[in-house]
């Protein structure tokens, strides 16, 4: 219904395990290693665990790609058999005609089988889904199973997977045996927050939907607390999102497009889904502790224990704090009356005398001064570089750049640190790639994350340069972003970087000395937005537009010759701070520093500015964190 609208080629939020759309997520990529690795090694039982949603028919179907043609498959989907019932329903998956009449004649047959198949060098497995359902006399009965064995090897590799319910059945004495011999189990845990952001992403990709549809903050954030970071509750509730917005003539999925789908999809039990907000909490914190004071008002005055005193010098302080609190929040304390008041014009409830200063004063021995926290010791990139796995280092780089981009990996990150490498898997991400030679200012005067080449001591390595702020820049290298000191970065710093990013316009062809028109004049434009064009603009590329160029090139340690090709306009769009680039600072570099780095002063030009702080209004963040949406929507991949 709603494709069409959103330019979609399919729904990309079906419920059905299309391959296509199969994301593996980090955990579902390790539960699916667990079950390969279990049946390769011929190793007896393997369990994987999980609650309902989670992906684990998804890996199942995935674990059927994953085999080679030597292995022969029986996959049970409905575990509602008898003992009889399973041994029949094997053979005939496995392709045995039988004959038995009997539960000894059906193993026989399967044993035969089995025998045939492993003189061949093949390798027979079961899979058993919702095995959670199966009966203690059914799992007993498949347990007798794994003892069809040769003296070397398993005949019968045995998979279960099931809710978390399969793990507490296993525990009964009587499967005591059974449990004994799982020698692989893994439990599949719901997507994390960043994960369930690729997630969507991914699908939408598949579908179609690059840039064509919009989670702010507010709405991501619900949708992920009500699905708890489970696929398919994910799917259900985008899914009525699309369709929601599609009404409201909207690309825009906002918080409340989210509350109505969750209505919608969970019935009454979604009233509750938005919790209370901040300053109702801190209301009722504030009232609470007012009224304790007034109890201690009137029976703890008199009292002559010290102890009484303390403890009410303790809530009025606390009161004090969270009244603090509910300022800050925009929010005025309760009147006399114990009424909360808004302050809003036109209110009935109009802010009076504070509830705090009605109660009892109570004197408190003013407490000790807290000692003050020695400083925290900066982090030593050194020794951060000395146990890093390069390999490891650079796939979490190469997903950290996409991270900060707003991107979901649609392929493995690059299978070597090779510059091809490199390329080839940001053109498999729908991305352009710079491979520079260039000092550490000049990295800072681009203002773009990059991946940077690192060294300590033997050991060369890619980290992702994501942030900087001050003396301090931000690095993830095996793991989240890490603030190093500048110093320590340019130590280690190789004078390789390759910077990755969207642009705009792919396919336009270099501008040099000979170029003119309508693409000219909008570059000059662009320039002299910049305060970098010495000169006017008139759609020729004359000498002062080559000048321009070239101071470009040098600042930002490009090859200089005085044509705008990818590099050069990578950089201007950096510098203009175009919407959807995510800077190192935060900010595109001020216009002072930007002329003192294309004039070559003196002056520390490149010294990166300080991040922004947060803004409520517009939701900006810091280039370090995942930017998911500004409160205007800000698009998903």
């Amino acid at each position: 219904m709603y494709e069409s609208y959103y330019g979609l080629t399919e729904k990309p939020f079906n419920l059905t395990p299309d391959p296509r759309f199969v994301f593996l997520s980090d955990k579902h990529n390790e539960a699916l290693a667990h079950l390969v690795y279990g049946i390769r090694n011929r190793s007896g039982f393997v369990m994987i665990s999980g609650e309902i949603g989670t992906g684990k028919t998804t890996i199942c179907r995935k674990l059927l790609g994953e085999l080679d043609p030597g292995t022969e498959i029986a996959f049970i989907f409905n575990p509602y058999l008898s003992p009889e019932e399973l041994l029949r329903k094997i053979n005939e998956d496995f392709g045995i005609e039988t004959r038995a009449q009997s539960v000894k004649d059906l193993i026989d047959e399967l044993n035969d089988f089995l025998l045939e198949r492993a003189s061949e060098g093949k390798n027979c497995v079961l899979v058993i889904d919702e095995a959670q359902n199966l009966d203690p006399r059914v799992l007993e009965q498949i347990r007798l199973l794994s003892n069809l064995e040769t003296e070397t090897q398993k005949l019968l590799q045995i998979v279960l997977i099931g809710q978390p319910e399969l793990a507490q059945m296993l525990e009964m004495k009587e499967l005591r045996q059974l449990n004994q011999r799982i020698t692989a189990r893994y439990h599949l845990r719901e997507l994390g927050r960043e994960e369930a952001l690729q997630y969507i992403a991914f699908r939408l990709r598949v579908a179609g939907g690059k840039g064509k549809i919009r989670f702010t903050r507010t709405g991501f954030g619900l949708l992920y607390r009500i699905s708890n970071g489970t696929p398919r509750v994910i799917n259900a509730l985008c899914d009525r999102c699309l369709l929601i917005g599609y009404t409201k003539e909207t690309h825009t999925i906002s918080r409340g497009i989210v509350r109505q789908a969750a209505r919608e999809i969970q019935g009454e039990k979604a009233r509750d889904i938005a919790p209370a907000s901040p300053r109702r909490v801190t209301l009722r914190r504030v009232m609470a502790a007012a009224a304790a004071l007034a109890i201690i008002g009137v029976f703890g005055l008199t009292a002559s224990s010290g102890g009484l005193l303390d403890r009410a010098g303790t809530i009025a302080d606390q009161v004090a704090m969270w009244a603090n609190e509910l300022r800050q929040a925009g929010a005025q304390p309760p009147d006399s009356s114990g009424t909360p008041t808004s302050g809003t014009p036109g209110n009935s409830a109009e802010p009076s005398a504070s509830m705090l200063a009605s109660v009892p004063t109570v004197e408190a021995a003013a407490p000790d001064p807290p000692a003050v926290p020695p400083a925290a010791p900066a982090n030593d990139l050194a020794a951060a570089l000395a146990t890093l796995n390069p390999g490891a280092a650079r796939a979490n780089a190469a997903s950290s750049i996409l991270r900060v981009w707003n991107m979901a990996a649609l392929t493995e990150t690059p299978r070597d640190d090779s510059p091809a490498a490199l390329e080839r898997f940001a053109a498999a991400n729908g991305m352009a790639i710079e491979m520079l030679e260039s000092t550490p200012q000049q990295l800072f005067a681009i203002n773009l994350p990059a991946l940077v080449r690192l060294k300590a001591g033997g050991t060369l390595a890619w980290g992702a340069l994501v942030g900087s702020q001050g003396d301090t820049v931000s690095l993830a290298l095996d793991a989240g972003p890490t603030p190093y000191p500048v110093a320590q970065f340019e130590e280690a710093y190789a004078g390789s970087a390759a910077v990755l990013w969207l642009e705009p316009s792919p396919g336009i062809r270099p501008l040099g000395a000979s170029a003119n028109g309508p693409a000219v004049e909008e570059f000059q434009t662009g320039l002299a937005s910049l305060g970098i064009l010495d000169g006017h603009v008139q759609g020729q590329f004359d000498a002062p537009t080559r000048a321009a160029v070239e101071r470009i090139q040098q600042a930002a340690g490009l090859h200089v010759d005085g044509v705008a090709g990818p590099q050069t306009r990578m950089v201007i769009s950096s510098w203009r701070g175009e919407k959807g680039m995510p800077l190192l600072t935060g900010a595109p570099i001020p216009p002072d520093r930007l002329a003192a780095l294309l004039g070559g002063a003196s002056a520390d030009p490149v010294s990166p500015a300080p991040i922004p702080a947060a803004d409520s209004a517009s939701g900006a963040v810091k280039v370090s964190e995942l930017p998911v949406a500004d409160t205007n929507g800000a698009r998903l991949p």
